[in-house]
């Protein structure tokens, strides 16, 4: 045999004898990353408005669960919604290992499905898909403790699904029901861990913003209270000599009609007595001359003195377009913890005809810097018909900026509530648009951060530190909703119109090499 037959033969014998050493090294680097994969588990998510990852506020409940909780899914695997609702779940268990998800399919394990109905007390009904089936979709338990979201709240998801994934309607119905059944699976593992359900009273009675109704309400925020297991309730503070001693907190928004010696008496011994108050105190004017809301006594107590002024800004990146400088964005906000977690993050706050916060003379406290204008604005201390007259230029009588138009402090007298370690703590805003309807739509919050601003504010006063600690996410203002039209035009586009065009292409290639040729 020639050497180079005797050579030939080798290589082959070593490529026939190297080839199961190969895959038997492939098997093992696999075994092995899975190994890791199983024992450093993480989820990524890189779409770009973070669609599967809970919101910063969410994952803030979820690290903070200490006692085990079970996220137990009753749901057919055929129901639309099982998927999606497994799928945010899990998010939930791949934060914190002492969150856990089960699923009980009532047609693949209906013995354990009707014993854990049983042993909850849950009623059974029926669905489409099934001929036995629990009112409640999700169930959210902590040893024989139990919180339920209904079968209903659940509806709108997989709802594209069933629409063909085309119908734009269909998409924003499912977003929305995302958020809102993380919302409320945030919610239950809050109350379900705390026990406890604080109450922020909403003061009546003085023209103030009505907390349900009218367009013009703050009905959204109620909801958004609500999810975060906050109970919001009226309370008519007119003639009334005392505060309901049960409220942790006590919000008066934008009264247009002053409050009496006697009532302003009345929150100061609430204060005084360790309850927190959130003032939202717009400029205040009687026959278009500035005037005394009646709290200023009030707001002294904390070292805060609610100026005659209205916050003009000059500068015009923060000014909006075809408004007047009355409405402007802020975005300096100050160290107080309840506002740091802001800072950095280009957050702008948008801030609709404000009054200058200052420290009042002979403060016993000193209050925070929660949020503040630039350099470039000014307190106006000009009468009603110079600000609308547009009359505005800063004189020696105005309060040069940059200038505070949100503070927080304390009652330095007040006293020890039981089992409370937030007492006497006081948030003023110059401001009450953050608390209204249309600053709180997912458009508003998309863009701008006074809601998330004001439940920061609300956690501060009830002592609620995740409401604190982290800014909500932003809902997602360039979210594609592709309509069935679109979905029909892009097949027309992918499956002829492309190819037609490659086809004429290459014909065209083709005739112009031939008469090269």
């Amino acid at each position: 045999m020639s050497e180079t037959k005797t050579a030939l033969v080798r290589s082959r014998l070593a490529s026939i004898a190297g080839a199961p050493a190969s895959m038997l090294l492939a098997l093992v680097l696999f075994g092995m990353v899975n190994i890791l994969a199983a024992r450093h588990y993480r989820r990524f998510d890189w779409t770009r408005a973070q669609l599967f990852t809970l919101s910063p506020r969410s994952q803030q409940i979820a690290r903070g669960v200490r006692n085990r909780v079970e996220i137990v899914i009753l749901l057919g695997r055929a129901e639309p919604q099982w998927r999606d609702a497994v799928e945010l779940a899990e998010r939930y268990r791949a934060i914190n290992p002492a969150i856990t998800v089960r699923t009980l399919d009532p047609d693949r394990q209906r013995e354990a499905f009707v014993a854990f109905l049983q042993r909850h007390g849950l009623r059974a009904g029926r669905s489409s898909q099934s001929d036995i089936a629990a009112e409640a979709g999700v169930v959210v338990v902590n040893g024989d403790r139990h919180l339920e979201i209904r079968r209903d709240d659940l509806a709108a998801l997989g709802d594209a699904t069933r629409a063909g994934g085309g119908d734009a309607t269909a998409g924003e119905r499912i977003a929305n029901a995302r958020v809102t059944v993380e919302r409320a699976l945030s919610s239950a593992i809050v109350q379900i861990e705390r026990g406890d359900r604080p109450t922020l009273c909403v003061s009546s009675g003085h023209d103030e913003i009505p907390l349900q109704g009218s367009d013009e309400s703050m009905q959204l925020f109620a909801q958004e209270l609500e999810h975060d297991n906050i109970t919001t309730r009226a309370v008519e503070l007119r003639g009334t000599p005392t505060v309901p001693a049960d409220c942790d907190a006590l919000l008066i928004a934008g009264p247009r009609q002053a409050f009496t010696d006697g009532e302003a008496r009345a929150v100061s011994r609430y204060m005084q007595a360790g309850g927190n108050l959130l003032l939202l105190l717009d400029p205040f004017f009687v026959d278009r001359h500035h005037a005394p809301s009646g709290l200023e006594s009030i707001t002294r107590l904390a070292g805060i003195e609610p100026t005659s002024t209205v916050v003009v800004e000059s500068d015009p990146q923060k000014l909006l377009d075809g408004l007047p400088p009355m409405v402007f964005t802020a975005g300096d906000f100050g160290a107080h913890e309840l506002s740091r977690n802001f800072r950095g993050i280009d957050a702008e706050v948008l801030v609709r005809t404000a009054r200058v916060l200052r420290t009042s003379g002979g403060a016993t406290v000193v209050p925070e810097t929660i949020l503040r204008t630039t350099p470039a604005a000014w307190g106006e201390t000009g009468e009603l018909d110079a600000v609308r007259d547009g009359a505005l230029r800063r004189d020696g009588n105005d309060i040069a900026g940059p200038v505070d138009i949100a503070l927080a402090s304390r009652v330095s007298d007040a006293r020890q509530r039981p089992g409370r370690a937030a007492n006497g703590r006081v948030v003023v805003f110059g401001f009450s648009y953050l608390v209204t309807n249309e600053a709180m739509t997912p458009a508003a919050r998309a863009r701008f951060a006074d809601a998330a601003l004001l439940q920061a504010a609300v956690g501060w006063l009830v002592e609620r530190q995740d409401l604190v600690d982290v800014p909500p996410k932003p809902a997602n203002s360039a979210a594609l909703l592709v309509s069935a039209e679109t979905v029909k035009l892009v097949r027309w586009y992918s499956v002829v119109f492309i190819p037609l065009a490659a086809l004429l292409v290459g014909i065209a290639v083709l005739r112009a090499r031939k008469s090269v040729e």
